[in-house]
C-alpha cells in the first residue's frame, strides 16, 4: 500500500474479501454543514459500478456527496487457542504422581489418581519427556500419567 492506491480493487457492498489482500474503500459523506460559499473538490462516482472516479467541484449549498478513499489491508483473523483442557490422572485411585518444574526438577507437590485437573500447556522436559502444565501453577505432569478429556 505504499504510494498510490490501486483504484481497481474497490470494495463493493457484496464483495467477499480475501485474506492478505489490499483493497480501497470509498466512503461518501454529504457536504451540507460546511462553511458557506466555499469551493470544495472531491471524487464523484455515479451509481454505475463500472464508472471510474472523476474530479468535480462542489458547493456546499448543493446536496452533493464527497468521498474519502480509505486503503484496506485484510489480515486473517487470529484463532484463539483453547486456554485450558481437562485431564484425568490415569493411575491407581489416590496414588500420588510427582509433578516437576519447567526445568525438570521435582516440585515437592503431587497430583492424585482418579482426579481431574485443568492443564494449560504441553512441554518437552528433559529426562521426563512430554508433560502437561497444570493451569495457574509451575507444575508439570508426564503425559503417560494423564488422559485428556
Amino acid at each position: 500500500m505504499n504510494g498510490t492506491q490501486n483504484l481497481n480493487a474497490r470494495v463493493s457492498k457484496n464483495d467477499k474479501l480475501k485474506a492478505n489482500e489490499n483493497y480501497v474503500a470509498i466512503l461518501s459523506y454529504s457536504l451540507t454543514g460546511l462553511k458557506d460559499s466555499e469551493d470544495y473538490f472531491a471524487f464523484k462516482q455515479d451509481y454505475d459500478s463500472n464508472d471510474d472516479l472523476d474530479w468535480y467541484g462542489a458547493y456546499n449549498d448543493q446536496d452533493n456527496a464527497a468521498s474519502i478513499i480509505v486503503p484496506l489491508n485484510i489480515q486473517p483473523a487470529s484463532v484463539k487457542a483453547k486456554s485450558s483442557t481437562k485431564g484425568y490422572i490415569n493411575v491407581r485411585r489416590n496414588h500420588k504422581v510427582r509433578t516437576y518444574t519447567s526445568s525438570g526438577r521435582f516440585s515437592h507437590r503431587y497430583v492424585y489418581g482418579h482426579y481431574t485437573y485443568s492443564f494449560s500447556a504441553k512441554k518437552n522436559i528433559k529426562h521426563h519427556g512430554t508433560c502437561y502444565k497444570l493451569s495457574g501453577k509451575n507444575q508439570y505432569v508426564p503425559v503417560s500419567k494423564v488422559t485428556l478429556r
